[in-house]
């Protein structure tokens, strides 16, 4: 069995891909994702399913690989030690990596950011109170469940000034997210494009070589031509032929 995914430089036979997928994971779980979140997005406040985009989700029941974003997705509602295999990078979770995103065979996922970063979404304000603050109505006008009148303005004003600090707070961890995101995105291209300008140099390499030989396998041919019809001459100026030289 192979955890390397897409990263593997061996073939994988769709057909076994195909099945593997469509088995458990390693761990004997079998993933359960949010299909309200891939379309128009989960507003449950205890929701027990995995929030990943639709892409990785089909790419994973494709091929079975686990990307990057659907691992961090599996740690914030899973409790398990690895994911598809391959466990947590222990240097990861303490600090920072010595070998590498490219290179390291491990997890660089940080748990218990990504549960707490689960749990904020989850908790407080839901989402669908949240849209009206967003879209800067009135909050005195909102109606509430139940058929119960509306807060009074002082309870409206502090309700408010709590739902703004809330959301502002959600606003700020998402953005702190989006960066740790995009600065580890960002090391993991550079990488890409190290190892892309590695790959070129081998092939240059590879294509010289293959110039090389091709020249003299050419050179070699033509060197034999003449002597073939060197030998062909004098026999024929002396009365001599093959059937001759064989008997």
């Amino acid at each position: 069995m192979c955890n390397r995914g897409s990263r593997c430089k061996f073939y994988h036979p769709p057909s076994i891909v195909r099945q593997r997928a469509s088995q458990q994971t390693p761990e004997g779980i079998e993933y359960r994702f949010c299909i309200d979140y891939q379309n128009r997005g989960c507003h449950r406040d205890n929701c027990r399913y995995i929030h990943a985009h639709r892409e990785d989700v089909d790419r994973y029941k494709l091929t079975g690989e686990v990307t990057l974003n659907l691992a961090r997705e599996i740690a914030a509602v899973y409790t398990c030690e690895t994911i598809n295999g391959i466990p947590f990078c222990k240097e990861y979770q303490t600090g920072s990596c010595s070998r590498g995103g490219q290179r390291c065979r491990y997890w660089h996922i940080k748990v218990e950011e990504e549960r707490e970063r689960r749990r904020r979404v989850s908790h407080g304000v839901p989402a669908s109170m949240l849209l009206p603050l967003a879209r800067g109505s009135s909050l005195a006008l909102c109606t509430f469940p139940g058929g119960r009148r509306p807060h009074s303005y002082a309870a409206a004003d502090i309700y408010g000034a709590y739902s703004k600090r809330m959301r502002y707070d959600l606003n700020d961890d998402y953005m702190r997210d989006l960066e740790r995101r995009n600065a580890e995105l960002s090391k993991e291209v550079e990488g890409l494009k190290r190892e892309l300008a590695r790959e070129r140099e081998r092939y240059s390499d590879l294509y010289a070589l293959f110039r090389q030989r091709t020249t003299i396998t050419t050179m070699q041919q033509a060197n034999a031509i003449p002597a073939t019809a060197a030998y062909y001459q004098t026999a024929s100026s002396t009365g001599w032929t093959d059937t001759q030289w064989t008997h």
